[in-house]
């Protein structure tokens, strides 16, 4: 192309003007000579060319290799970015994971320095409490990651420390809360029973649950007493063995007495107390009273009537006379009238029984109404004393729940006070009133049996009275009411 470029320019070059003045001959000439020239020339260019072209190919090839070996080492540089990237990522997986044991380490240990004193023994937390917080204090403000997993593994290893120790028992000075006391004294340690005795004092027990990081203290009085004293001092006693790490021997010995139990029922539970012991002596009295009520026998009243009969008046008024009570006083009015009008023998018994009647049960509304007032008089108890432990609550908080069952279960005395008191007086009730309806029942025979006496009567033996009609004509009716 680049020869084919400088050929047209030359024949470009001839000027028109000169080609219309010369002959065609020198035309020709020339131009042939202008041909020759300009191959000439072309050949000339064209070496030329080729003696540039060799060196550039070789150029082009050199510059050529070195671009593939340009991009193989960019191929290779690609490839060992994206290793390394993969290492770097693997890395910092690697990273996260270790973190992430990390803090799970230290939140594992941090949770078992947190709850050592927990899991310690009531008596040991204010031998361990101090240590325990500088731990975890030190732990918690150390910037170095490898000194913080010392710190925290320092709560371990005083773990282990007080395991070893406690492995046959230990003994050390403190002090344990004997009600709302402090109180100085030493400490025994055996597996999760903890034992105290007092300095100066004679005192001994069992430590219990913590408050503010000191023990509360069972005391135990007698022989248990003296061996919890001789082991907390010479570290070697005769003790019962307790399985449920004293909890048993604590129950034994702080389950309330009948007469705690009567003083947790306050003034509610004295109350329905002396009204069951009111109850109670009165069922007494109306046992006596109803046994000792006097009935006739059949044999007496038949005596009595069969006087009536053969007329003598007397003796039978001396019989019924001779009998004690309201009964002896209703065969003697039915004796006094005998011989009158029936319908004024009945009013005389109807009147008499009318007495027995409430004689025998007199009383015994009262122990009905004691019967149902005692419960409702032990839920009041009840009711008060679950306000007043809610008021305590609201005032030192629910933090304690021993001492929030204590206060129900104080509450709850009074209920079971009532019904103590309910059940036997109703039962008492019952059997005493079935007593009494018996008695009367049996008065309302001798009774009948006074009355049915006037129908043996022999017929002339004696004038009608007058009005005599009238006594038949509600003879029937009468005999229904007095058998009412």
């Amino acid at each position: 192309m680049k020869r084919l470029s400088i050929f047209f320019a030359l024949l470009a070059g001839v000027p028109a003007g000169v080609s219309a003045e010369i002959s065609s001959g020198e035309a020709l000439v020339k131009a042939q000579n202008n041909l020759k020239s300009a191959q000439q020339e072309f050949l000339q260019m064209q070496q030329a060319i080729a003696q540039e072209e060799s060196p550039l190919v070789v150029q082009v090839q050199t510059l050529e290799e070195e671009l593939r070996l340009r991009e193989k080492k960019l191929k290779e540089a690609e490839a060992q970015e994206q290793l390394v990237a993969g290492k770097e990522k693997k890395l910092d997986n690697e990273l996260a994971n270790r973190r992430g044991e990390f803090d799970y380490t230290t939140n594992v240990l941090d949770g078992y320095a947190k709850g050592f004193l927990n899991r310690v023994q009531p008596a040991e937390v204010q031998l361990y409490q101090d240590r325990v917080e500088k731990l975890r204090d030190d732990a918690a403000n150390e910037q170095d990651l490898a000194k913080e997993m010392e710190a925290r593994l320092a709560a371990l290893t005083l773990g282990a420390q007080r395991l070893q120790a406690i492995a046959g028992g230990q003994r050390f000075e403190g002090r344990g809360l004997v009600g709302s006391d402090f109180v100085n004294g030493d400490f025994a340690v055996m597996g999760p029973v903890g034992y105290f005795a007092a300095k100066g004092k004679d005192q001994a027990g069992l430590t219990g649950l913590a408050s503010n990081g000191f023990p509360q203290i069972s005391l135990f009085e007698g022989p248990e007493a003296e061996s919890m004293k001789a082991l907390v001092t010479t570290g070697s006693a005769t003790l019962p063995i307790d399985s449920t790490s004293g909890k048993a021997l604590k129950a034994k010995n702080e389950t309330p007495t009948l007469g705690d139990r009567i003083k947790d029922g306050g003034v509610v539970g004295y109350a329905i107390l002396g009204l069951g012991a009111v109850a109670l002596l009165i069922a007494l009295f109306k046992f006596i009273e109803i046994t000792n009520f006097t009935i006739p026998s059949r044999k007496k009243v038949n005596e009595i009537v069969d006087s009536l009969l053969d007329r003598d008046q007397e003796k039978a008024l001396s019989q019924a006379k001779s009998i004690k009570g309201l009964s002896g006083t209703m065969v003697a009015a039915g004796v006094e009238n005998f011989y009158g009008k029936r319908r004024v023998l009945e009013d005389a018994l109807l009147e008499k029984l009318s007495a027995i009647q409430p004689r025998l049960e007199r009383f015994l509304p009262f122990l009905a109404l004691v019967a149902a007032a005692a419960p409702m008089m032990g839920l009041l108890g009840t009711v008060l004393g679950i306000m007043k432990t809610f008021d305590a609550m609201a005032i030192y908080g629910t933090g304690n729940a021993q001492n929030f069952s204590k206060g129900i279960g104080a509450a709850l005395v009074t209920t079971a006070q009532g019904l103590v008191v309910a059940i036997p007086i109703i039962i008492v009730h019952g059997m005493l009133k079935s007593l009494a309806r018996a008695r009367f029942d049996t008065a309302q025979g001798v009774a009948l049996a006074v009355l049915n006496g006037t129908t043996e009567l022999a017929e002339g033996t004696t004038p009608k009275p007058s009005g005599g009609d009238d006594s038949d004509d509600g003879e029937e009716f009468e005999e229904k009411e007095l058998a009412a």
